[in-house]
């Protein structure tokens, strides 16, 4: 049976009531929620609960799917609102800089309690009410991902045992995306978001540079202990691992709160918001530009430079900037530059210098010479398990380096890649 009319006007009255969390109710699948519930109230046309109802059961098993919740998914996708939500109370958590007495730890609680209550809502009992027999509150999606964090928190029994896990979990990943995902984007508004399936590559994937590696490594280190650390400008041939060696970087230490957020140079105008955007959070994020040149007739390396040191948008303390460049100064020099009178030719060149010189760690990746080359192929083979003669792989490897004028990591990888398929097809 189902309950009294009071029973379902209290929740849409919870729902209401939310302070802290108050985004929440906006959610899709909980606004559909209450509408049905409002309808379970006023006891309206049973068509009309009914079509309520599924419109509900829709929502909410498509969020299943997209997030891998098993079991009681009602709970469940209750749980994981309060985990991800961003409002003042996570944020503070994020940042530690919440103290015991303050009061918007005991508003937080009061929505706890309105999550526990919640969660109470039997589904399967609604459904039943109307005939049905749907095996919502016992669901198994296409693709099994756990997440233990959510686990931990639901098996919290009291409200107070719920909000200090949630509080645990701020401090230690954070809230909303920043604490689901490692690499963000800025679209044209300036809003960051992020980048579902992003790069996975390790160090121990990219072979060779070991050098630049440990500089990346060390400087990133005092960068994530709040101690001084440098802008990075990384510059080199084409495909001798500037980019993947930033991605293997975030990669390592996303653990210890390092997120990317990437942005193409023709952003630079867009920079303030992004900083406003990062300013506050308890993570540590490097800006990256990847391929970062100007041509000497382009005037958004003055406004970038501004940013970097000095200018009206502050730099957080928690961005550090990253570019890479073909270029070891960024802008394009002309021997044009150097001509006039001495003071004219000065003041060119260190215009075009000042930009570079605000990336205080400057990282060279050298082109890789025959022996460097084919002893990257020879490793990359061996991981692959490509079972040819030395001599022989090496000579193929500098045949395929003629063909493509390019001798780097990347070229050695696509050698590889060729050579793999090549062998599967002469096995079929």
């Amino acid at each position: 049976m189902l309950r009294e009319t009071s029973y379902w006007e209290n929740i849409v009255l919870k729902l209401d009531s939310l302070l802290i969390y108050k985004k929440i109710a906006d959610d899709r699948v909980l606004t559909s929620f209450r509408r049905l519930c409002l309808m379970l109230a006023v006891e309206a046309d049973v068509r009309d609960s009914h079509r309520g109802l599924y419109e509900f059961l829709s929502l909410l098993a498509s969020r299943a799917e997209e997030l891998s919740l098993m079991g009681e998914i009602f709970r469940k996708y209750l749980h994981y609102l309060y985990l991800t939500d961003v409002n003042a109370f996570s944020m503070a958590c994020e940042s530690r800089t919440l103290t015991s007495s303050a009061s918007i730890a005991k508003l937080a609680l009061k929505d706890v309690q309105i999550l526990k209550f919640l969660s109470e809502v039997d589904i399967a009992n609604i459904i039943e009410s109307f005939g049905d027999d749907e095996e919502i509150e016992s669901y198994w999606p296409a693709q099994i991902k756990e997440n233990p964090y959510l686990d931990r928190i639901m098996e919290a029994g009291a409200a107070e045992a719920k909000l200090s896990m949630l509080q645990w979990y701020y401090e230690l990943i954070g809230c909303g995306d920043f604490a689901e995902h490692k690499m963000y984007g800025v679209d044209d508004s300036g809003e960051i978001y992020a980048i579902r399936e992003s790069d996975p590559v390790v160090f121990s994937d990219l072979i060779g540079c070991e050098y630049q590696k440990e500089l990346l490594r060390s400087n990133t280190e005092a960068f994530l202990a709040k101690m001084q650390a440098n802008n990075m400008l990384l510059t080199g041939s084409r495909g001798t691992g500037k980019s993947s060696c930033i991605k293997a970087l975030v990669n390592q230490y996303h653990d210890r709160g390092l997120r990317l957020i990437e942005m193409d140079k023709e952003q630079a105008h867009l920079m303030p918001k992004v900083l406003e955007q990062l300013k506050g959070r308890g993570k540590s994020f490097i800006i990256f530009i990847d391929d970062l040149s100007f041509d000497d007739y382009e005037v958004k390396f003055k406004y970038l430079k501004k940013i970097m040191e000095g200018g009206a948008a502050v730099k957080p303390q928690n961005v550090l900037f990253c570019a890479t460049s073909n270029r070891r100064h960024i802008i394009q020099e002309k021997w044009s530059d150097r001509e006039g009178d001495e003071l004219h030719a000065m003041d060119s060149m260190n215009e075009k210098l000042s930009l570079s010189d605000r990336f205080g760690l400057s990282i060279t990746f050298p082109k890789p010479n025959p022996q460097e080359y084919t002893g990257i192929v020879v490793e990359l083979a061996r991981r692959m398990g490509i079972d040819i003669p030395e001599d022989e792989l090496r000579k193929k490897a500098l045949e395929w380096e003629l063909s493509q004028k390019e001798m780097s990591g990347r070229s050695a990888r696509q050698f590889i890649a060729r050579l793999a398929w090549e062998m599967k097809n002469l096995h079929v």
